[in-house]
């Protein structure tokens, strides 16, 4: 799935309201803290391939999120139910995204400017078929649904293209493709832009759903596999 959806990358992720965001501490594969282990998570860093990372105060404390970079340069972005990964330190090039749904809703308008104002009429909770939901939405030819497993979880996937719609305009200077807006993670904007392609999966996590978005774009295969999304049962006495 690498070079697809054009070579001019663009923002796929724009702050609406800038909420505090939580520095994570470091979490070894014991799920005790160990900094030797797993390195935290600095966002707007660039990683150093070959090092353990891990993701704390994004998701609840039943899911855990660690990595170890497979290339240098990669950053990353962390708020409440969100973490994307980018090629770049600008974070204008997106390749993977994970979203909690419970955090989460849909936009009901894909055609907007990013300078527009956002009442809250335009948002609306995550449908029940999400996937069903995304791909009967404007500007998106979607694959067939398909049952299937991700990393061990119980997963749905589609692959998807955005095609351009009526009405649509650029929403970011000197950026090619029209600009498109599905989903709300938090306070981030998922933006999705003509001529994308990629793979949306729903995964079943502790009876909970998440979206895993993984654009068509260089290392996006490489980080979707070096990904470990580790169910935690939070029942489970700590190790001494």
């Amino acid at each position: 799935m690498l070079g697809c959806g054009g070579d001019d990358p663009a923002p796929s992720a724009v702050m609406v309201v800038v909420g505090e965001v939580t520095v994570p501490t470091a979490v070894g594969d014991d799920g005790d803290a160990d900094v030797d282990q797993a390195q935290p998570l600095f966002d707007e860093t660039a990683l150093t391939a070959g090092e353990r990372y891990a993701v704390d105060g994004a998701f609840a404390n039943d899911v855990r999120v660690e990595f170890v970079a497979p290339v240098n340069g990669i950053t990353t972005f962390s708020e409440a139910g969100f973490l994307g990964v980018y090629n770049d330190l600008e974070r204008l090039d997106s390749i993977v995204e994970l979203v909690d749904l419970e955090q989460a809703g849909v936009v009901v308008e894909q055609v907007m400017r990013i300078d527009q104002e956002w009442p809250e009429t335009l948002f609306a909770d995550v449908p029940r078929d999400v996937l069903a939901w995304f791909s009967g939405a404007d500007g998106v030819m979607a694959s067939d649904i398909a049952t299937t497993t991700w990393h061990g979880f119980p997963a749905r996937s589609l692959t998807y293209e955005i095609v351009d719609v009526d009405g649509a305009e650029p929403c970011f200077p000197n950026r090619a493709g029209s600009c498109l807006v599905y989903f709300l993670a938090e306070s981030i904007l998922m933006i999705y832009l003509t001529g994308w392609r990629g793979t949306l999966y729903e995964l079943s996590i502790h009876d909970r759903s998440f979206l895993l978005h993984v654009r068509d774009r260089p290392n996006a295969e490489v980080v979707t596999a070096a990904l470990e999304i580790i169910a935690v049962d939070p029942a489970a006495p700590s190790s001494p």
